[in-house]
């Protein structure tokens, strides 16, 4: 008995955004995270950014709304952004690029469908973002090609990741070959980063969308030490022991419990803390003992012990 092929054939081209292909929509129930908030949909996040109001854009977050068609119709009342129509359809791809990385199942639907021409074909008289009777610029359509062939190269090239440096709140932030920036939103405290593209690629840009696809290090991630706390109290006691004494002319209100012997004390026990492996590279034993006897002893002349 022969059998019938029953997989469904990718058409040439979609022609409207329904059935199917409705999550291709800006209507389609997808949570964004966007610009430091959360949205229910991608017309709630576009439609956010029409004013440059926190107050009004806070109107359109997940908390507060839900249907698409109450986010179009708030749309139109907002204070328009003096530049709106400049920037629209930048803000557009960044909100459809976050759309599809951030739902891993729409992604892999998007990519399904092939190089397909993506139409966004309406009877609402859009002529700007689709066509109306096959006239129009369609330009979300070309705007979800662009990203389906974005997450097609992304699927077959593995990013090589260099630590770069700290953001602002401790984030360890990675550049990629091709000048990318990915943050990790768990502050290298995890063996593996969990890291996430900036918004504007700027270091200090709120976390966009999660990596997708496969990369290493080059050299090892960073990994914050579980002893972070105990290094930087111990360089705060080193910089005491420095004022104590160049500006602080001695005076051992600056000093732990007031009292040189206490303060060694407790820059001791915090150095012999350290596994063998794990001494700070910047105070020695050595250093340590003569910040002791340059403070405890007089007449002897003052000099930077660090060096």
């Amino acid at each position: 008995m022969n059998q019938t092929n029953t997989s469904k054939r990718i058409p040439t081209q979609i022609n409207e955004f329904r059935g199917d292909y409705a999550f291709l929509s800006n209507f389609y129930p997808a949570p964004i995270s966007y610009m430091g908030q959360t949205y229910a949909n991608n017309e709630a996040a576009f439609q956010a950014q029409k004013t440059l109001s926190a107050r009004e854009q806070r109107k359109f977050c997940i908390f507060r709304m839900h249907n698409p068609s109450d986010a179009k119709k708030l749309g139109r009342d907002l204070t328009l952004r003096p530049d709106w129509e400049k920037v629209k359809v930048r803000f557009m791809y960044e909100i459809c690029m976050c759309k599809f990385m951030q739902n891993p199942e729409l992604r892999d639907k998007l990519l399904a469908t092939g190089e397909s021409t993506l139409v966004e074909g309406n009877n609402w008289g859009d002529y700007f973002w689709g066509k109306v009777n096959n006239c129009g610029e369609n330009q979300l359509g070309i705007i979800l090609m662009d990203v389906r062939a974005k997450l097609q190269w992304n699927a077959k090239t593995k990013l090589v990741l260099e630590y770069t440096g700290m953001d602002d709140f401790s984030c360890p932030v990675y550049k990629d070959q091709f000048g990318k920036l990915w943050k990790d939103i768990d502050l290298g405290k995890e063996p593996e980063p969990n890291l996430y593209s900036l918004s504007f690629n700027h270091i200090d840009g709120e976390p966009s969308h999660p990596i997708q696809q496969e990369y290493t290090f080059h050299p090892a991630p960073y990994q914050r030490s579980s002893y972070e706390f105990e290094y930087r109290m111990l360089s705060k006691l080193q910089s005491d022991c420095e004022y104590y004494l160049g500006y602080g002319n001695r005076s051992p209100s600056i000093l732990c419990n007031h009292s040189v012997q206490n303060h060694i004390a407790r820059m001791k026990e915090l150095w012999n803390g350290f596994p063998t492996d794990q001494k700070p590279e910047w105070l020695t034993w050595e250093q340590l003992l003569q910040y002791e006897k340059v403070m405890t002893e007089t007449g002897i002349p003052v000099k930077n012990c660090s060096d």
